[in-house]
């Protein structure tokens, strides 16, 4: 039986998984100077080309479909946390460096290079400490290895089913709370754990007392998605388009 979930849990990634447009003709992103100015603890945002991508854009109502941490290049990473790398993908030994959750993959450390053709945006944590950032990034490389969460490529694939056929009990469940399975993570979840964390705010929740102040309350990282840190209010937004101002006044 658990083989046969297995296969219908590969079967179902690799339908999720499968890119239905090409990466822009065009790049709206210069990727070259991109990384040239990424800071540790950059979220870089994802505007995806696959079949979960495209559900999750029309659930978000945003473009960005992903989320990843930037860790640093490999050759200004502590010397523990470059054993740490070669360890866990002796390939990653050099160039920029991303931890994120994937379907299929769970989490994993990749080289920013795979995204190098799409469009990419930037969203930089402001006036965050050194503290914060050493937190951010020890917790993520601690959850290397986790598994995605399974219920929401579930979720994903009952989105591209006629509803009407699906009984009531099947009806998509993405955003809602699984405390049953704390230890499954989607790319959003994540990052958003990991500053929640660090104690640095995201898009918290405000509350008006009697007295006139405001408490501030922490939202469930698993309602947080890739778009959340885009609008936080928190974090600054880094572009590098691929052509400049200069070139529309000639």
């Amino acid at each position: 039986m658990k083989k046969i979930k297995t296969l219908i849990y590969q079967k179902i990634s690799s339908f999720l998984l499968f890119n239905i447009s090409q990466p822009r003709i065009s790049p709206l992103s210069d990727y070259n100077k991109l990384v040239k100015h990424l800071e540790v603890c950059d979220v870089i945002l994802v505007e995806g080309r696959s079949r979960a991508a495209r559900a999750i854009s029309v659930i978000t109502r945003s473009i960005w479909t992903h989320s990843a941490l930037y860790i640093g290049n490999f050759e200004q990473l502590a010397k523990d946390i470059q054993e740490l790398v070669l360890e866990y993908n002796p390939k990653l030994g050099s160039g920029p460096l991303i931890i994120e959750s994937n379907i299929g993959e769970g989490v994993v450390i990749k080289s920013l290079n795979i995204y190098s053709s799409d469009h990419l945006r930037i969203c930089r944590p402001r006036n965050i400490s050194k503290i914060q950032k050493n937190i951010i990034i020890n917790y993520a490389l601690s959850e290397l290895g986790l598994p995605y969460d399974n219920q929401q490529v579930f979720d994903l694939a009952r989105f591209f089913c006629p509803w009407w056929i699906l009984p009531r009990k099947w009806h998509s469940s993405l955003f809602n709370h699984n405390a049953q399975n704390p230890t499954k993570l989607t790319c959003s979840l994540l990052i958003a754990t990991a500053f929640i964390k660090a104690k640095f705010p995201i898009l918290p929740l405000l509350e008006k007392t009697t007295d006139g102040k405001l408490k501030v309350h922490t939202r469930n990282p698993r309602l947080f998605v890739p778009s959340d840190f885009d609008y936080s209010p928190f974090f600054e937004i880094i572009k590098y388009p691929i052509t400049g101002l200069e070139d529309f006044k000639s």
